[in-house]
């Protein structure tokens, strides 16, 4: 517990390396790009780590089965797409919070 309170005060003394250290956790979320896909590979989505939606690409013969089949195939490749870039910023959040030796922080924040 002690050892707890110490890497808090640490922690709280430095207050721009813990903003320099989650800018940077940031941007390479930023960075990333993550692949999601339905139909077999015929919609293909690719969404960044920061949950933004990157391209959508359909395959031509899919779009000739109707709106609400297309729908649904985007739907699902934008869902996979973005649970990944969950669990990238959930993984990334929990490296930067390891640090700071509070067990459970990066639960509490994620």
């Amino acid at each position: 517990m002690f050892q707890g309170l110490a890497q808090m005060a640490k922690l709280l003394s430095n207050p721009q390396e813990i903003q320099n250290q989650a800018q940077q956790m940031k941007s390479r979320l930023a960075d990333m790009r993550l692949p999601g896909d339905a139909a077999e590979g015929r919609v293909q989505v690719e969404a960044s780590g920061d949950h933004r939606i990157l391209s959508i690409s359909i395959d031509e013969q899919l779009l000739q089965e109707g709106p609400e089949i297309v729908q649904g195939h985007v739907l699902s490749a934008c869902n996979a797409a973005l649970e990944r870039a969950r669990s990238a910023a959930a993984q990334e959040l929990s490296q930067l919070t390891s640090g700071l030796g509070l067990p459970g922080l990066d639960k509490f924040l994620g």
